[in-house]
């Protein structure tokens, strides 16, 4: 056996004190502060004291038997054993502080971890949400909407989705989406074979009924049981469902929206790892809540639709009832007009021609433009039609009828209706042509050379901007020319920013001539829409007296 002597063993005893100490410094810093990451630096020293500490314990074992210890090597072993059990208090404290820490790091990192997939998930459902937000405003179709929505919620919500509805009709309809495609038609004949309401208690259809939510966390054969008292439905949801698709969990919400329910979306999972929880409810009542929403847009645009058309309808009726078929030919006159609506989808507006006799061979000419579409509109255009009718017999000049017919209008027009009006009397023996024209677009008389004769406007508009007399002017029309009188739908015909404007309108009536009045009218309005690319944005009244024989037509005087 290997002996070591008193000198030897005391090197390797100072050595194990001094490694102790600097052990225990390296420890108190740590324990002051356990995020100086001295972790390694505490490893290795122990390391080290572990190494020393044994090779200290062997050579005590083998200076032991060789000689009797000295006093200075009593007080040696003395100081050890202290600076030994020191250090294992020390080394113990360290040990339970490491551990702690470790734990404590272990748990952040889990933290971390749950705190990450936490803000992705919630990132998840908010672009989820965002995306079924633009889905249910992009259109009024309402079982398209429903149906795209069905699949974004496959597979990112559920297996497959149904959703019942309430359509536009007050009838229910069902947008389904399932994760295979050809499974989607199976969901849909079940529904045609079992409607909403059958799924109840237990099912949709008890949440159609009771507007509250329902979570089946797991789709057992007690949840089948308890589903409905319709024994086919239970063995149909059985074969369909469970068996072919391999149900296994589902949560229907309701779709509720002006305090009443719209329908239900109900979500199914047939996968083992998902499982509907409470916490699903809150982002599929969320979805349920928008896509209520949308549904009650869609029933309200469907309604006001219907209105519209309905109002359409009426104002359509009226405008015709009050436009009046006019004779192709008076004494030396041939006669033109026509009345046209800008588009089916648009109200008809106001826009209205006239001729009526008057006394002494004379007879009325009129062509006006109310402001605004629909009823409000046509309801002023009899009015005034009507009034002006009765003051053209009572007064003979065209600017006091205009000014009278102002009188009466303006409790009717508001402060933002207005009506432009052109008024003539026409002597039809001499062809004289006295005439008013209240902000009304210019009427044209074509001249044998040069460009035609424009009758502009003598006065401001009829209505609340009516503060100045309106004045009045004569022409004469005379042989084989024409007056043309339109309402600006025809002269705002627009390509882009560029109108067709009046100096058009007079190029379509000169490229007329030859053509009969009917033809001539129906050739304008052709032109203008060819000119605007098909479609006119607004509606057109055109009248045209074309003069048969003779000379020139004059200025107005």
């Amino acid at each position: 056996m290997r002996t070591l002597d008193e000198r030897g063993w005391g090197v390797q005893a100072e050595a194990l004190l001094a490694a102790s100490r600097a052990f225990g410094s390296a420890l108190e810093a740590y324990l002051r502060d356990p995020t100086l990451g001295l972790e390694r630096d505490l490893g290795e020293v122990a390391e080290e004291l572990g190494e020393l500490l044994g090779s200290v314990r062997i050579g005590a074992d083998l200076l032991a038997p060789g000689s009797p210890p000295t006093p200075s090597l009593k007080e040696r072993l003395r100081s050890l054993e202290r600076s030994h059990q020191d250090l294992e208090t020390r080394y113990g404290r360290m040990s339970e502080a490491f551990q702690a820490l470790m734990a404590a790091r272990d748990e952040t990192l889990e933290q971390e971890r749950a705190s990450r997939e936490g803000a992705e998930a919630a990132r998840q459902r908010l672009a989820f949400l965002e995306q079924a937000s633009m889905l249910l405003s992009e259109s009024l179709e309402l079982e398209t909407t429903l149906e795209r929505v069905a699949e974004l919620c496959v597979p990112f919500l559920a297996d497959w989705c149904v959703i019942d509805f309430l359509d536009e009709d007050g009838d229910m309809g069902v947008a389904v989406a399932h994760r295979d495609p050809e499974r989607e038609e199976a969901l849909v004949d079940l529904r045609r074979r079992f409607p909403v309401h059958d799924f109840s208690p237990g099912g949709s259809g008890q949440v159609l009924t009771t507007s509250t939510p329902l979570l089946v966390p797991e789709c057992s054969e007690s949840w089948l049981e308890g589903l409905s008292g319709d024994p086919r439905l239970k063995e149909a949801v059985r074969s369909v469902l469970m068996e072919e698709m391999g149900l296994r969990s589902l949560l229907s919400v309701p779709l509720n929206a002006t305090g009443r329910c719209l329908g239900v979306l109900t979500l199914a999972s047939a996968s083992k790892t998902r499982a509907y929880r409470e916490e699903d409810l809150a982002l599929a009542g969320d979805l349920a809540r928008r896509a209520a929403q949308a549904i009650d847009n869609a029933r309200l645009y469907a309604s006001v639709s219907q209105a519209y058309r309905q109002q359409q309808t009426i104002a359509e009726t009226l405008q015709w009832s009050f436009l009046p078929k006019l004779p192709e030919r008076i004494g030396q006159l041939s006669i033109g007009y026509l009345y046209e609506a800008a588009s089916a989808e648009e109200l008809v507006g106001g826009d209205f021609y006239d001729l009526f006799p008057l006394d002494g061979g004379r007879m009325g000419v009129v062509l006006g433009d109310v402001s605004g579409k629909g009823v409000g509109a046509t309801v002023v255009t009899a009015m005034a039609r009507y009034a002006l009718r009765g003051l053209a017999r009572e007064y003979s000049s065209p600017a006091t009828v205009l000014s009278k017919l102002d009188g009466l209008l303006n409790a009717e027009l508001g402060d933002e209706k207005f009506v432009t009006l052109f008024y003539g009397v026409l002597d039809l023996a001499t062809m004289k042509l006295v005439y008013a024209s209240a902000g009304h677009e210019p009427a044209l008389v074509e001249l044998a050379e040069g460009g035609p004769l424009w009758l502009e406007a003598t006065g401001p508009v009829l209505g609340p901007m009516l503060s100045e007399s309106l004045g009045e002017r004569l022409v004469t029309l005379e042989a084989g020319r024409s007056l043309l009188l339109f309402t600006d739908g025809l002269s705002e015909a627009r390509r882009g920013g560029e109108f067709l404007g009046v100096e058009g309108v007079a190029e379509l009536l000169n490229a007329s001539r030859g053509l009969e009045p009917s033809a001539r009218v129906a050739g304008i309005l052709d032109g203008a829409r060819e000119f605007a690319g098909a479609s006119l944005y607004d509606d057109v009244a055109v009248l045209l007296l074309q003069v048969d024989g003779g000379v020139r037509p004059g200025a107005p005087d």
